[in-house]
């Protein structure tokens, strides 16, 4: 067997696996003790056990959208109003709560649309009307949806479509990705060590989210590759946080603001990562 096709059977085993999470009780608990020091009370420990969809990859709401937004207006110079407006439309959208829906798989997302942090990756994607985002690690594609939307959203308010490019080597993933989006979406299905320098090469980019696994020599050459690539203005992120110094480390070298959120999740005992931004100095 070629190194690839085994490569895809382990991908194809594990999503076959994943199928299975609701009843997979002693990998949640496990979850439980490595992540569940939020002080939650035992009901809600009780009920992930016991029918929660996810094992390891958490959805959630984030509990304060007010600190997020003054998180907004104090490194990307707007309004804590417009940034507390533009955080408050992925819950109410219409049509990403119809994709959501209908794509969502009963055994692998919980049915009530979280979305954790990406609404600020929306609010970014709405307030700064990027041509170009580039994100690493696509997963199930729940951000990728979400980001499309987006995209979709400054459309529908007059201004030209951006693209996402996203790079993941599972072929099992990507399904939360509503087909309409394939003619503005291209999935790269290889790893960043090998695809994503050659991808971005001749291209710029408005906003890179790294979403990969933390590693800090993957997230290290993620995030210098994607400087490289970036246009002026460019916004980079680390859903990881602060889990490695990846990103601390490339604004130290380049002189960038390093913003950080540290949200917590509503009603979930995952306390989360929080999640980081590299900015230039002069954005607005």
């Amino acid at each position: 067997m070629s190194p690839h096709a085994s490569s895809e059977r382990s991908y194809r085993v594990r999503a076959a696996v994943r199928r299975l999470n609701r009843i997979r009780w002693n990998a949640k608990a496990k979850s439980l003790r490595t992540y569940g020091r939020n002080g939650a009370p035992f009901g809600v420990r009780a009920k992930y056990v016991l029918s929660d969809p996810e094992v390891g990859d958490f959805s959630f709401h984030m509990a304060d959208l007010d600190a997020a937004a003054a998180f907004l207006a104090d490194g990307f110079g707007v309004s804590a109003a417009r940034a507390r407006e533009v955080l408050d439309e992925p819950a109410s959208d219409e049509q990403l709560l119809r994709d959501y829906s209908q794509l969502r798989r009963w055994s692998q997302l919980r049915s009530d649309m979280a979305l954790g942090h990406r609404p600020l990756l929306w609010a970014l994607i709405r307030l700064r009307r990027p041509n170009l985002v580039v994100e690493t690690g696509l997963w199930y594609g729940l951000g990728a949806m979400v980001m499309l939307r987006a995209l979709e959203r400054n459309v529908e308010d007059g201004h030209l479509r951006g693209k996402l490019i996203s790079f993941d080597p599972d072929p099992t993933g990507g399904w939360m990705v509503p087909r309409r989006h394939a003619p503005h979406w291209t999935w790269v299905q290889a790893t960043t060590q090998s695809a994503l320098e050659a991808n971005l090469r001749g291209r710029q980019l408005d906003l890179f989210v790294h979403d990969t696994p933390s590693e800090p020599e993957l997230e290290r050459h993620e995030l210098k590759t994607a400087w490289a690539a970036a246009a002026s203005g460019a916004v980079i992120c680390s859903g990881n946080g602060r889990n490695t110094p990846a990103l601390e480390e490339l604004c130290s070298a380049r002189d960038l603001r390093h913003l950080h959120h540290d949200y917590s999740a509503a009603g979930h005992f995952y306390r989360g990562n929080g999640i980081s931004f590299a900015v230039a100095r002069s954005v607005s």
